[in-house]
């Protein structure tokens, strides 16, 4: 069965995403802020406040773009179409076979 997307959540998406891009931002900020940390002579707090401030404007940057995104989505979906992908009913299909 094919099935075409008309319309994403903006907001449930975008919040899903700003999560994953702040959380993505961590996975290579640890690991950089701790191998610059011990390049320099710099004080903990400096590294402390990237570590804290990075992610929090990956978050947002990734709220705002992916917001953005999605309402261009939604308004060219309307003209040309969404995107479109094929459903298989895995379960129907089981039982199909098994009373055979």
């Amino acid at each position: 069965m094919k099935v075409r997307v008309q319309r994403l959540s903006i907001r449930q998406n975008a919040k899903l995403f700003a999560i994953f891009s702040a959380l993505w931002s961590l996975v290579f900020m640890v690991p950089m802020t701790y191998y610059s940390s011990s390049l320099t002579n710099e004080p903990p707090r400096f590294f402390a406040f990237s570590l804290i401030f990075y992610p929090v404007v990956h978050l947002i940057i990734g709220y705002i773009f992916t917001a953005i995104s999605f309402w261009i989505y939604n308004l060219l979906s309307k003209y040309i179409g969404g995107i479109e992908f094929e459903l298989k009913n895995v379960e129907m299909q089981a039982r199909i076979s098994s009373d055979s």
